[in-house]
């Protein structure tokens, strides 16, 4: 904790380079540090990250497609990917490194974007008329309860970003 990335990165080439050494050796032997097991966490959340947000984009896209046509399903998980790709690009952009809680946030802000994505196109596949009639439509109808929706969740987690606890200030 309160390791630059620099730093980070440094201490997870000499854990690289002691797991090599250790594995080659006819030796059954082990090099230990007390930060290892952060580094061995760092080495496993790249591949994790991407299996989970895999996996959670085909639950919510197998789901969508119980519930709704494929065309908004569709639309549904590629706003949801551009969310999160912003969102990796934008704590990319801040310096935010990779870690477990991040991870989770990450993960549950699929949850979040999946709800106020699905309100404007469950009211564009409701909505009647030309294209630009249902999307007026759909934002005029669901729009403000949307709205109201991302503003309750701000503000109901707006005093968390105060707080001491990394979780809340990371994800908040």
């Amino acid at each position: 904790a309160g390791q630059s990335a620099r730093q980070s990165l440094a201490f997870y080439a000499v854990y690289e380079g002691l797991r090599d050494i250790t594995s080659a050796s006819p030796v059954d032997a082990a090099a230990f540090h007390r930060a290892m097991p952060f580094a061995e966490g760092d080495d496993l959340i790249y591949p994790l990250l991407v299996k989970n947000l895999l996996a959670t984009m085909a639950s919510v896209s197998a789901v969508l497609l119980v519930f709704t046509d494929v065309a908004t399903t569709a639309c549904t998980a590629v706003c949801l990917v551009v969310i999160d790709v912003s969102i990796l690009a934008f704590s990319s952009y801040l310096g935010c490194t990779l870690s477990v809680v991040y991870f989770t946030c990450l993960i549950m802000s699929v949850g979040l974007s999946v709800d106020y994505c699905l309100h404007i196109a469950h009211g564009f596949e409701e909505a009647t008329g030309s294209s630009a009639a249902r999307v007026r439509s759909a934002l005029e109808g669901f729009g403000p309860s949307v709205l109201k929706g991302a503003l309750t969740t701000f503000l109901g987690i707006f005093l968390l970003r105060f707080t001491n606890s990394s979780a809340f200030r990371l994800f908040f």
